[in-house]
């Protein structure tokens, strides 16, 4: 049974597919699991969502690149065009040296076990300026699997606050971190060498981890 974050950004990712191609409108249901009292229950959805492409080119600059390594909770250095550049991922924060050290570090270990090597598609929004990023912050996408999302997805990282978003996927991204709270996965766990987030860090954040 695939979550709801799951379902919600395949829809997304379908539009990369369709970017010369006119919108399309398509409606059905699906059935997916949501956490209701720590249990697992099935829920039917229904669904209506426009095919129009996301990741157009005149929204984002397109770059190929390969990961080189893993700098910071949200920064990857990467080769494009035979230069090294470091870039800083869309919806991921990074963690304090100090206060938490060892989750920072637990974090980086396991996104350089995954990232380094792979060859990948770099989306850097031109409007940056105006949603007050930077030209290094980028969405990665690595063989339809957008990276961003997928890191939130197994609890390797927390949404900045007031970050600017490409609105499509932002609930997607929010949804993926909270189910990944839920089922106690990555900084979320209980106490696997005490590098997890606490239940007052938790609350910071909205999120109270289920019993």
């Amino acid at each position: 049974m695939k979550s709801l974050a799951s379902f919600v950004l395949s829809l997304i990712l379908l539009s990369i597919s369709h970017a010369n191609q006119p919108v399309k409108s398509t409606s059905g249901k699906f059935q997916a699991g949501t956490y209701i009292g720590g249990q697992l229950v099935p829920v039917t959805y229904s669904y209506t969502v426009e095919q129009e492409p996301i990741f157009q080119s005149n929204r984002f600059h397109i770059r190929k690149a390969k990961i080189i390594a893993v700098t910071a909770p949200n920064q990857i250095r990467a080769e494009v065009a035979g230069r090294e550049r470091d870039f800083t991922l869309i919806g991921l924060m990074d963690f304090s040296m100090g206060i938490n050290g060892s989750l920072r570090q637990f974090v980086i270990q396991r996104m350089q076990r995954e990232l380094p090597g792979l060859e990948v598609t770099l989306y850097l929004p031109k409007d940056f300026k105006q949603e007050g990023l930077s030209d290094t912050h980028v969405y990665i996408l690595h063989k339809e699997k957008l990276i961003n999302y997928e890191l939130l997805q197994q609890g390797l990282g927390i949404l900045p606050e007031n970050q600017a978003f490409y609105g499509p996927l932002l609930e997607a991204f929010d949804t993926a971190m909270r189910e990944a709270a839920n089922q106690n996965l990555g900084i979320w766990g209980t106490k696997p060498n005490h590098k997890q987030l606490s239940d007052e860090e938790l609350s910071k954040h909205g999120i109270i981890r289920e019993p």
